[in-house]
């Protein structure tokens, strides 16, 4: 970059290019309005997503908030409004954006929450500064980061209450154990926001609409008077998640970090692969790299440190090897019971099956099949649950005593996504001859967790368990269980889908012990193995603290072999970025930027822009009055290709019709480029009455509906050059009709469309 180019210069930039994005954003809003009230455009959803590509990849509908629809910053300069920025000032906004999108990477339960706790204390002490954590939709997530966040505060700060400075946004009242103000909607906080307030921290959900607020919140300080306003840094818990992570809100997320007064935007992750987009600068590998927040001062833990229990550290068992011993079975379970199917599905739980009628009857037997639609067969269903079975077996397949009776040991499955695969397979482990404790996790919350005892009936436990950590729950749930004079020194054997044992909750605790086995079973991808493998990893100290004799245990891996050598690549990925930290100096993150070397927008520009908006042809279809009607109708009409001669003369018919005052045709042209004497007919249509007649093929309400909308449109793209066009005549009344006889399409045969390329 130009050393010419200062600090004043980019902030100037920065402020227009923000301006810029306001009004471009009114110009769509406006737009959308226009479209629904033209009665010539029966869509205008599509007509704006033919305006604005980028809303393509967005679920559109006409019930959709248009305003809470945002672009890539890649996007903005991909669209014609923005083409007065040059290349070097793209990147500096690029540069601007990338500078301050400052991942933590770090080993999954290995102090990460600690780091990020320094941070936001930190932030207490600093005038003018929020705070905003974003983190999963669970109550166990929260409380993993929120439980250590207070303690850390009240040692910090012991005389300071931290109840006027902590809000939480929440649907479901929760004020944090009186630790926290709740809203229960942006409206709420917004109103406490605006005022003079000691606010320092808010912590929010990681679904839609809480993501959209966190842009709202940014953008609504700086319309505040200046000594309201307040700057933000916003950290993102578990960001790789697909569902709640950075892919599903890329677009949000770029459009706060561009704000001035958004000084950080940290995605927190042990797993980044997700977050990379190498199609996109701002999240390109090695922006997202040499951008990682620096954390070895706090905590440099590698997998082979001995304090860390990693998943170096597992007995690696492959389910593709246990399929080769003899005692391996093919249980051939395709189905579940319509009594258990009832059991967990939501539109069932609670009726008796002799109340159903049959077309509920009929919906239970379709869907209580494994794997009855092709959703369901990507997650393998059929050999997920027979992994299941046989895994529960393995004293018999191993030959040992993988699960003890005589000694608390924790396993962890991990299923399919379907709650019907998590509850079947409790069904049968509870059930095998060394009595486990099986806590099957599915469900929602009040009747979340089920606990199977063989000889008991299933329980709902989730109050038992209470609040707090997850680990803490299961402490609770252990001395519940002694409670009853139940012995719980045995098997447990935790089962669920990804969503409860794959990432954030810790299952370890030194008052009862660790994981000795995870598995998982079926592999999905990179981020989701590495995770689930994780909920094993740990941090010694601890145990040492409370048991200065305590010896760690062996612990076991099993799954596809897929599953373990993902999970082993992410921890080596995991150690290397460590190792790169170390050889850094203090300005290669600034030295090591990639960005676009091209225009990203140029080859969109070219192709979106030389094409013409539709040509409206009035055309005077009177003989008597239009002597060239007869002739252009002769070669419209033609069977078969016209010759270039015909062609020719058509366009110069036409010309003729347009420019004699007393022939009633007008020729209407919204681009503005059409030059008759010059232009050169390629495509010709034209439609009659014997002609093939059905939707979509005959391209009248396209043409129509895009000029009404002014946006470019041309049938064959491909087949037309610059300085050629296309033209669609009608010779007889067009109507396309609905089922019931009802004209839904209708094109008079003196109206003709031209679309040409300049």
């Amino acid at each position: 970059m130009s050393t010419e180019i200062n600090d004043e210069y980019k902030e100037e930039l920065i402020r227009k290019f923000n301006e810029d994005v306001r009004n471009y954003y009114e110009q769509v809003k406006t737009d959308y309005n226009n479209f629904k009230t033209n009665s010539d455009i029966s869509n205008p959803e599509k007509m704006l997503k033919n305006k604005y590509p980028w809303l393509r990849h967005l679920r559109f509908t006409k019930r959709s908030d248009i305003s809470k629809f945002k672009a890539l910053i890649y996007q903005y300069f991909d669209d014609y409004y923005f083409k007065d920025y040059k290349k070097i000032e793209e990147n500096i906004i690029y540069e601007y954006c990338i500078s301050k999108n400052r991942g933590l990477y770090k080993h999954a339960q290995a102090l990460k929450t600690g780091f990020c706790n320094g941070q936001l204390i930190s932030g207490f002490s600093e005038k003018k500064t929020l705070s905003i954590c974003i983190t999963k939709n669970t109550l166990e997530a929260n409380a993993q980061w929120l439980i250590r966040l207070y303690k850390e505060l009240d040692d910090r700060y012991p005389n300071i209450k931290v109840h006027d400075k902590i809000m939480l946004i929440s649907s479901n009242k929760n004020d944090l154990g009186g630790n926290a103000i709740h809203c229960k909607n942006m409206e709420k906080a917004w109103s406490l926001l605006k005022k003079e307030n000691d606010f320092k921290l808010i912590f929010i959900c990681s679904n839609k609409v809480r993501i959209d607020n966190v842009l709202e919140i940014a953008e609504s300080f700086l319309g505040l008077r200046e000594n309201l306003r307040k700057n933000l840094r916003i950290f993102h818990d578990e960001a790789h998640n697909t569902k709640e992570g950075v892919p599903p809100f890329r677009n949000i997320i770029e459009n706060f970090i561009i704000l001035e007064n958004v000084l950080l935007y940290q995605p927190i992750s042990a797993s980044c692969g997700e977050i990379v987009d190498n199609n996109n600068p701002l999240w390109k590998k090695e922006n997202v790299e040499n951008f990682a927040v620096n954390f070895t001062e706090f905590d440099n833990t590698k997998s082979d440190n001995p304090n860390y229990s990693s998943i170096s550290d597992y007995e690696k068992i492959s389910i593709n090897e246990l399929q080769k011993k003899d005692e391996w079975l093919d249980n051939g379970i395709i189905a579940v019971s319509r009594k258990n199917f009832i059991k967990v599905d939501g539109k069932y739980i609670g009726k008796n099956i002799d109340s159903l009628t049959d077309s509920e009857i009929e919906d239970i037997d379709r869907r209580r099949q494994l794997e009855f639609c092709q959703f369901m067969s990507n997650d393998r269903e059929i050999q997920a649950l027979n992994y299941g079975l046989n895994l529960l077996n393995l004293n018999i397949i191993l030959q040992r005593q993988h699960y003890s009776k005589t000694e608390y040991n924790l396993h962890v499955i991990c299923t399919p996504r379907r709650n019907i695969i998590t509850h079947e397979l409790c069904m049968h482990a509870y059930m095998m001859e060394y009595n486990p404790i099986v806590l099957g996790i599915y469900g929602n919350q009040g009747s979340k967790y089920h606990l199977f005892i063989n000889g008991r009936s299933e329980m709902i436990v989730d109050n038992e368990m209470g609040d707090g950590e997850f680990n803490t729950k299961l402490y609770n749930l252990k001395k519940y269980i002694e409670e009853m004079g139940i012995n719980t020194n045995v098997c447990w054997i935790i089962i669920g889908n990804y969503s409860p044992t794959g990432e954030s909750l810790s299952f370890v605790n030194y008052h009862y012990g660790t994981v000795k086995c995870v598995n998982r079973l079926i592999s999905t991808n990179a981020e989701e193995d590495y995770q689930t493998a994780a909920r094993g990893n740990y941090m010694i100290a601890k145990f040492k603290e409370n048991d200065i004799d305590w010896i760690q245990p062996p612990k076991y891996l099993i799954g596809e072999e897929a599953f373990i050598n993902n999970a082993l690549s992410y921890e080596r990925e995991n150690d290397a970025r460590i190792d790169s930290f170390a050889e850094r100096s203090s300005d290669t993150i600034i030295n090591n930027i990639l960005l676009p070397e091209n225009n990203s927008g140029a080859q969109t520009l070219i192709q979106i822009n030389n094409t013409s908006i539709p040509v409206k042809i009035k055309m005077d279809t009177n003989p008597v009055t239009n002597p060239y009607y007869k002739e252009l109708m002769d070669i419209a009409s033609k069977s078969g290709k016209r010759s270039p001669e015909e062609k020719t003369r058509f366009i110069n018919l036409l010309q003729s019709c347009n420019d004699e005052p007393e022939i009633d045709c007008e020729i209407e042209d919204p681009t503005g480029k059409l030059d008759l004497e010059n232009i050169k007919l390629e495509g010709f249509r034209c439609y009659n009455k014997e002609c093939k007649n059905v939707k979509g093929y005959w391209k009248f309400k396209n043409y129509k509906e895009n000029f009404a909308a002014k946006q470019p449109f041309i049938n064959n793209t491909n087949k037309i050059s610059k300085g050629e066009c296309e033209v669609l005549v009608c010779q007889d009344m067009y109507l396309i009709r609905d089922g019931e006889y009802k004209v839904i399409e209708r094109n008079p045969p003196s109206l003709w469309w031209l679309s040409y390329k300049y």
